[in-house]
């Protein structure tokens, strides 16, 4: 009789916790289809075309699109000093100059030689003169005439020598001068006042950084395709970042390329150009990275979705969650999956629309028919978002 009503009493036990679990499935199958009132705070992207974009990045290193070594044409001692390294200076500036005394004398001198040479040549001139008229009347032999008209272009030699020195001397004396040849920065400088600067040797350096130059060397397997695509911009795109700009890319154009490879590495040198970024100084022997974004074609359109925006995913497929616009309620999507992009990003290759809403954060407890409320990205995710 006990035994009997043990059985009975775990039976009872057994269809109680039975009904319970089949009360509470119906419970929840019926509130899954209705709307919950409480909104749901959410943040949303919209959907674009990210598509099709692969991102390929090289090392690189910066350089200065214009540098000079500058000296002297000629020789003398510095008498004047006006730059230092690390001043910008404009194309013109008197850097320095040496001593131009002896340059002076010399030109004065000239002068003084070519006045008393055309007063020879005047003098010879005339006496030229003279004798073809008497020669025409055959009233001096043509040795006489000869040798008069032999003085005379000696004489027009002698002046015209003289003006040609006098030029020089001129053009050594503006050499005594050593100004800026373009708008650049100083970067170093070898003589200091009253130090002999002579004709050939290094003054001081500069460079021009308002246009950048960024070299990349790259596999043979790429260089021909990356340097059609520096010259394709409709499915390519180059770009640049600088470590000490964070967060930033630059577009860069090709300027020039090295058709003979590296023998030890195998690579090909590669020059961009780029506008020196505002409010910052890219300088040459920084580091950098190049960016190569090829975008290929798909028949149905490619979309990157960060991974924040998956409840779940398996090798194929995700779930997701849009919010419609006109309800302002979720609902879950099935997306077809591709692989992993740039910035921590999934592909979607099917299931998703054009400018839908996507959910990217508050997405994990949401039900069917939710209300929510669209807050708007924060600074990080736009940033990290395509």
């Amino acid at each position: 009789m006990k035994k009997k009503l043990i059985i009975a009493a775990s039976v009872l036990v057994i269809l109680c916790v039975a009904v319970f679990f089949v009360v509470r499935y119906v419970f929840l199958q019926k509130n899954d289809n209705k709307p919950v009132q409480n909104p749901k705070t959410v943040v949303v992207m919209k959907v674009r075309p990210g598509n099709n974009i692969q991102s390929i990045t090289f090392p690189a290193y910066v350089q200065a699109s214009c540098e000079a070594v500058l000296f002297f044409r000629v020789s003398g001692p510095i008498v004047e000093v006006n730059v230092k390294p690390g001043d910008k200076i404009k194309k013109g500036t008197v850097m320095f100059k040496i001593d131009s005394r002896d340059y002076e004398r010399k030109i004065n001198l000239l002068k003084h030689n070519l006045a008393s040479e055309k007063a020879r040549f005047e003098k010879a001139t005339l006496s030229f003169k003279r004798y073809r008229k008497l020669y025409l009347k055959a009233a001096v032999s043509k040795e006489q005439f000869d040798q008069k008209r032999s003085e005379y272009l000696v004489e027009s030699a002698k002046i015209s020598e003289l003006e040609t020195s006098i030029r020089i001397a001129g053009d050594h004396l503006k050499d005594t001068e050593l100004k800026a040849p373009f708008d650049g920065i100083v970067t170093e400088q070898h003589l200091e006042k009253h130090e002999m600067a002579r004709a050939g040797e290094p003054v001081l350096a500069m460079h021009d950084i308002s246009l950048v130059e960024v070299v990349a060397f790259i596999p043979e397997d790429d260089i021909v395709n990356l340097v059609s695509a520096g010259n394709n911009k409709f499915n390519n795109t180059l770009y640049v970042s600088f470590p000490s700009i964070e967060e930033k890319k630059f577009k860069v154009k090709l300027y020039e390329w090295n058709t003979r490879a590296n023998p030890t590495t195998r690579t090909y040198g590669v020059v961009f150009r780029v506008k020196q970024p505002a409010g910052t100084s890219v300088l040459p022997g920084m580091t950098a990275e190049l960016i190569w974004e090829k975008r290929k074609i798909h028949k149905l359109p490619i979309f990157n979705l960060p991974v924040s925006a998956f409840v779940s995913t398996t090798s194929k497929s995700g779930k997701i969650w849009i919010v419609d616009p006109e309800t302002q309620t979720a609902v879950s999507k099935i997306v077809g999956i591709g692989r992993y992009s740039k910035g921590a990003c999934l592909q979607v290759t099917s299931g998703l629309e054009l400018n839908s809403l996507v959910i990217i954060e508050g997405n994990h407890f949401l039900r069917k028919g939710a209300k929510v409320i669209i807050m708007p990205k924060t600074t990080r995710q736009k940033n990290e978002i395509f």
